[in-house]
């Protein structure tokens, strides 16, 4: 009976247990699917912020990149990069301002009028190369400059100070009008003019002009140009540019090409101006032939000079073709060929390796120059 007893509530113990796991089971299978999309989600936040980190990774790369320039052996760039800013230097147009600002950016005039001795032409701007503005182009200014001038001539020697300084400070743009008195009747007048233009000379700057200036492909224009204003829109947005602040306006680059003849006796200290005005960071490229007879030493020379003779100036092989840029600018050798930049504004001179001693060369180089306007 004891038996009996044991394997019924044994039975009883069982089927409570097994009932007790069947009312469990659907709370267990609910707490692993929480835990399934817990570690679901864990697994999806970890990779997200993996992602992100790449992300950040390859973006402080492109910055640093960016930072110190592209090395020489460095692979190009996916196709998905930021293009690099383009770099303003070369192109046009380029307006040139009178306190020394450059802009560059695109021209909503598709032509312009100019008022010219003999009536009013129309250029189109694909013909323009340059546009100078004289003094035409601003008569506030052109009316205070006159001012100033006269000034020279006052009574009292501290406005004649003043204003001998305020036409030092403008420059080339009070030239034309200084050049009218330098002949002036007032000796004041005329001695204080003729410094300030001996400086201007000494400066090597690009003379001023009355009227403007436009340079097209085909010739050149003297005038008033008909224009106030000029639209502008820039990588900085649209700009509205008056006529009066403007020196300059470069449209396209322009090649010129000339030859000139350099004589055997023409020295260091007398150089020859070829007649072509280079600006700051202008390309030009020169090519020599021909001989010459340096007689003091009795020997030849072709434009690379004469080793047999030994240096002279600079180091320079005595009858070299030498070059400057400015009268007063430093000696660089030409030779057979020479192609550079010019690294200040100023014209271009020529010259025979030699100084004071060869009076009594004779022959002649004959040297092809070809200059590249730039902005």
């Amino acid at each position: 009976m004891r038996l009996i007893a044991f394997l019924e509530e044994s039975h009883m113990k069982t089927a409570l247990t097994l009932l007790s796991l069947l009312l469990l089971a659907p709370v267990l299978a609910n707490d692993a699917d929480d835990e399934a999309r817990d570690l679901k989600a864990k697994e999806a936040a970890a990779a997200q912020a993996a992602e992100k980190a790449q992300l950040k990774v390859k973006l402080m790369k492109r910055r640093i990149a960016v930072a110190m320039g592209p090395a020489a052996d460095a692979p190009a760039p996916p196709v998905d990069a930021p293009a690099p800013a383009a770099d303003p230097a070369g192109e046009y147009p380029c307006f040139d301002l009178k306190d020394g600002t450059r802009i560059v950016g695109t021209l909503a005039q598709t032509s312009f009028e100019v008022k010219t001795a003999y009536g009013i032409l129309t250029v189109p701007a694909q013909d323009l190369v340059r546009i100078r503005f004289g003094a035409v182009s601003d008569p506030e200014l052109a009316g205070r400059i006159q001012a100033l001038v006269k000034q020279l001539g006052d009574a009292d020697f501290a406005t004649r100070e003043a204003a001998t300084k305020a036409l030092e400070k403008l420059g080339n743009q009070a030239r034309v009008a200084l050049e009218a008195v330098r002949k002036s009747t007032d000796a004041e007048i005329q001695e204080r003019a003729g410094r300030l233009l001996d400086a201007l000379e000494a400066s090597e700057e690009e003379p001023a002009l009355e009227d403007d200036e436009l340079q097209t492909v085909r010739f050149t224009i003297r005038g008033v140009l008909q224009v106030a204003t000029f639209p502008v829109a820039t990588k900085f947005g649209q700009l509205v540019i008056e006529k009066k602040y403007l020196r300059s306006l470069v449209l396209q680059s322009f090649e010129r090409s000339i030859q000139v003849l350099i004589p055997g006796n023409r020295e260091s200290q007398n150089p020859l101006d070829t007649g072509i005005r280079l600006k700051r960071g202008a390309s030009f490229e020169i090519r020599a032939s021909g001989n010459i007879t340096l007689n003091n030493w009795g020997q030849a020379s072709g434009p690379e000079g004469n080793p047999q003779c030994g240096n002279q100036i600079q180091g320079l092989p005595v009858g070299c073709l030498v070059g400057r840029i400015g009268p007063s600018g430093r000696l660089f050798k030409v030779g057979e060929h020479y192609k550079g930049v010019a690294e200040k504004d100023g014209t271009l001179f020529l010259c025979i390796g030699t100084q004071n001693c060869g009076q009594n060369n004779t022959g002649e180089y004959k040297a092809q120059v070809v200059a590249r306007d730039n902005p």
